[in-house]
């Protein structure tokens, strides 16, 4: 069999499953609507039958009686109880009441007639029945209730009961239940007395006898005349859609594969398809459709080439762009007072952010980071005029804040695009560590000051570049000292995207500089960049992302910064003196201070080692700073031991004898004496205690 012959029986196939499913779906929803139509109807007919043979039953009772009756079984005693039902079943009343509700059962057809008290003592509605008087049902093998039995009513008829008691009415509900006579409906009325006052309740269970049989029958009806005309439709209809439909799609089928096989041969029999409905525009369609692919790959061809072309330009265009970045580090291999790096990862080809960084003189080193709005070729070219006009300006000895405004007047100049830039430009003075900075709308710096943590500048910003002429912009200075980091970036860091659309943001940036915080300006970047990759995780990246980073290390970096951290115990005390001597035997600093310092560090690590930690051994810091230029040794004792400041203890008397002196404070004592200055604070649970000692290189001597 051919594969048409195949779709043709699966279309027919589809067709016939359909119609199948449609009347299956027409058939129940007719059983499902008439059902519950039908059982409303028989429903609503056998409940007001109850109601009728309750009403009947209540014109002959008299309800004073009914009334003494509940009285005398309510009150009763559980030891009289016995005693009053008797003599209410020997009264003639009660007599004639129950022959009448064994006639009316008998002669209505009704399986249960009772009168029933619901009250207690209080005469409160409860869910017990205790009852007065109850008709005889042979069929139910049960005896009949006596005056005073008691019996738990059903919990669905309680609000109504309770209704018809506090009302004097019956209830608007219809009353269902299923029992050994199968589906019942229920009838509750009250019986007044002569007051009017609702004493006691009848209730009447009636059976519907021929409800099942009737739905049963009609339900049987529907489906075999539901299934009759359904399949008298689906035959007629697939004949007609036999030729009407299938025999034209089959055609159009036939033609597409002869289109695929035979080389894009357009099809002339197409044409003979004349339903005038959609298979015909459909047919024409198809043919026009291969007529149109026939000519999109004559263009696409063309185009692939083209784009070939274009592909091959926008790599050399991106490899021209990141030539015009500075990308050889270390940037500036011969000076030792600062450390740079920068990145780049552009979202297209080409990309609008760019970094620079270059020195003006010997003692300026100027940086800048922005970010074109847009992306691609455009951004890319407006980047370049960017780049080139802030490095020019910036040259001419003009401070940032003049840079950033005579750029956005150029800038400004012919910008039909409506393209801008935000910037931010930092004339770091090398000898002093005083930036002069100013943000045109770019993302806060980062800065980290020696031994602390990153955190945002929130500098002041200005306007963006090229966005209005003659716009003021704001500038500002930083100091920074030896140990200092700076951090620059666009928004592509904060803003990358990761799943569930959530961004990178600040804090996450912020977490992952902290982690690098003892790094390099290289290792700083990649350690940012690598918690960005694995936050995106495979999501695209929608922004460029650049980072620029600096560490300055001071003038001529004649400041030496080291730190050891080792547990705070007496045989630690010479590896923190080795290491110190180490440090500053390398800085040249005399012996003289060597000795004094190495005095310092035995009395002070000591101290630590002794009370810092009583209950167990802890670790302790010792940072060393020897600045060059200002010719002098810090050391920064830290420990998370016990709070306390050496400091604030007086000094002891030294003018007696030894043994005439308190026990402690001589060691501090020296200590004092001996350095320039001594300082201690309680911080971030820490005890940080910092001493500095000034000296002269052997060749100033």
């Amino acid at each position: 069999m051919s594969d048409t012959g195949r779709y043709k029986k699966r279309l027919s196939l589809k067709f016939t499953v359909g119609f199948l499913i449609l009347g299956f779906f027409v058939i129940a929803s007719g059983c499902v609507v008439g059902y519950v139509k039908y059982t409303d109807v028989i429903e609503k007919m056998y409940n007001d039958e109850a109601y009728h043979i309750a009403y009947t039953v209540r014109e002959s009772l008299d309800g004073d009686w009914i009334e003494k009756a509940a009285a005398d079984i309510r009150t009763a005693d559980d030891d009289d109880l016995l005693q009053i039902s008797r003599q209410i079943q020997d009264d003639e009343e009660y007599r004639r009441i129950v022959a009448l509700i064994d006639m009316v059962r008998m002669q209505m057809g009704a399986n249960y007639i009772y009168i029933a008290d619901q009250t207690d003592k209080s005469g409160n509605v409860v869910s017990t029945l205790t009852y007065i008087a109850d008709a005889d049902n042979p069929a139910d093998d049960m005896e009949p209730f006596r005056p005073g039995d008691r019996s738990a009513m059903n919990e669905s008829f309680l609000e109504d009961s309770q209704y018809i008691y506090e009302t004097g009415k019956r209830s608007d509900n219809y009353f269902y239940s299923h029992s050994d006579f199968g589906y019942n409906t229920s009838a509750i009325v009250p019986v007044e007395n002569s007051d009017g006052e609702a004493v006691a309740i009848i209730g009447v269970e009636l059976a519907m006898k021929t409800l099942e049989d009737e739905r049963r029958e009609y339900v049987t009806h529907v489906i075999f005349l539901g299934a009759l005309l359904t399949a008298i439709v689906i035959v007629i209809f697939l004949a007609y859609l036999r030729h009407a439909v299938i025999r034209p799609i089959q055609l159009v089928t036939d033609e597409v594969d002869a289109f695929v096989h035979n080389e894009t041969e357009v099809s002339e029999k197409l044409l003979q398809i004349s339903t005038g409905d959609e298979i015909e525009q459909m047919a024409k369609s198809v043919r026009q459709m291969e007529i149109d692919i026939n000519s999109y790959i004559d263009k696409l061809t063309s185009v692939t080439a083209e784009r070939e072309r274009i592909g091959a330009e926008l790599d050399i265009a991106a490899k021209i762009q990141t030539d015009m970045l500075p990308s050889i580090f270390p940037a500036f291999p011969d000076r030792e007072e600062f450390d740079l790096y920068a990145s780049m990862v552009t979202a297209k080809e080409v990309g609008g952010d760019f970094y620079d960084f270059f020195m003006v003189d010997d003692d300026h080193l100027t940086m800048v980071i922005a970010d074109v709005s847009g992306k691609g070729v455009p951004a890319a070219l407006f980047m370049v005029v960017s780049k080139t006009l802030l490095k020019n300006y910036a040259q001419s000895g003009l401070s940032a804040q003049e840079v950033l405004e005579t750029v956005n007047d150029r800038l400004y100049e012919n910008n039909r695009a409506d393209m801008f830039v935000t910037a931010w430009i930092g004339i770091l003075q090398i000898s002093t560590g005083k930036m002069d900075c100013a943000n045109a709308g770019h993302e806060y710096p980062a800065i980290c000051r020696r031994s602390g943590r990153y955190e945002r500048l929130k500098d002041r910003h200005g306007f963006v570049l090229a966005g209005m002429e003659n716009i003021p912009q704001h500038g500002y200075e930083i100091l920074l000292e030896p140990g200092d980091r700076l951090f620059l970036y666009t928004d592509g860091v904060p803003e990358a995207t990761g799943p569930n659309e959530e961004m990178f943001g600040p804090a996450r940036m912020l977490d992952a500089l902290n982690a690098a915080v003892n790094m390099d300006p290289k290792d700083t970047i990649l350690t940012v960049k690598r918690r960005i990759d694995r936050f995106t995780e495979d999501c695209p990246q929608f922004d460029d992302i650049t980072m620029m980073c600096l560490q300055y290390r001071g003038a001529e970096s004649a400041r030496l910064h080291d730190s050891i951290t080792l547990a705070a115990i007496d045989e630690n005390i010479p590896k923190v003196t080795e290491f110190a001597e180490m440090k500053m035997q390398a800085a040249d600093v005399p012996v003289r201070t060597q000795m004094q310092i190495n005095i310092a560090i035995d009395e002070l690590f000591s101290n630590i080692a002794h009370y810092a930690y009583p209950q167990e051994t802890g670790e302790a810091a010792v940072d060393i700073d020897i600045d060059g230029a200002q010719r002098a040794v810090e050391l920064t004792f830290r420990d998370r031991g016990i709070p306390y400041d050496p400091l604030a203890k007086e000094a002891p008397d030294v003018t007696g004898s030894a043994e005439e002196r308190e026990i402690g404070g001589v060691g501090i004592f020296i200590v004092k004496q001996s350095m320039d200055e001594m300082f201690y604070e309680y911080r971030d649970g820490q005890n940080i205690l910092r001493i500095r000692k000034k000296f002269e290189t052997c060749t100033e001597k």
